[in-house]
């Protein structure tokens, strides 16, 4: 047996050893008291450099994707909407023009068989008045529908202006319409009377 110095951690002597065991002990004792050195492999540190570069390339890249995505959702939905837009300007459009050219049509119809000649000279004015105010109501729709860039409150305003005007036309046609019947009816009278 080996002498075995005092063990002052638990006041008492340690049970007695072998030879083996007590060179097993010092070698452990060795390493108690001289730890390893904790040496740094530069390749690890690289390595876990590149693994946190490659998580924030990865964190940047999957925003970039998800504003890309984000924008282009956004600019597909301001296309459909300015496309439905566009569409219903044109409707409005082509709706406005073929009442505007009935109106105008059927009045130019009833000027043609008039017989004074100073009623349809004077309504032929008001017609071509009327005319030439819904070529600019229309020239001003037209650059309306044009100005795809302009507000939508002020396009908004601007259609229901010209939608007034039309109707103010309408009403402003009815009454030279009825005027017009007036005439050919105390034309026809006349006629009578002239025949009698």
């Amino acid at each position: 047996f080996v002498n075995v110095p005092w063990n002052p951690v638990n006041n008492q002597h340690p049970a007695p050893r072998t030879q083996s065991n007590s060179r097993r002990n010092t070698a452990s004792s060795y390493r108690r008291r001289n730890p390893p050195v904790n040496k740094v492999d530069p390749r690890d540190e690289r390595i876990k450099q590149l693994e946190k570069e490659l998580a924030e390339v990865r964190i940047s890249n999957a925003n970039s994707i998800a504003r890309l995505r984000a924008a282009h959702e956004e600019e597909k939905q301001q296309w459909n909407r300015g496309e439905l837009q566009r569409r219903d300007d044109a409707i409005t459009q082509l709706r406005i023009t073929h009442e505007q050219e009935k109106q105008y049509q059927t009045l130019r119809e009833q000027q043609r068989v008039r017989r004074h000649e100073g009623e349809v000279t004077r309504l032929t004015r008001e017609a071509e008045q009327q005319r030439v105010v819904a070529e600019q109501a229309n020239r001003q729709l037209i650059d309306l529908v044009a100005r795809n860039s302009a507000s939508d409150l002020e396009r908004e305003r601007q259609v229901t202006e010209s939608r007034r005007r039309m109707e103010a036309q309408n009403v402003q046609i009815d009454r030279q319409q009825q005027e017009l019947t007036q005439i050919n009816a105390r034309s026809e009278v006349m006629k009578q009377e002239i025949e009698e």
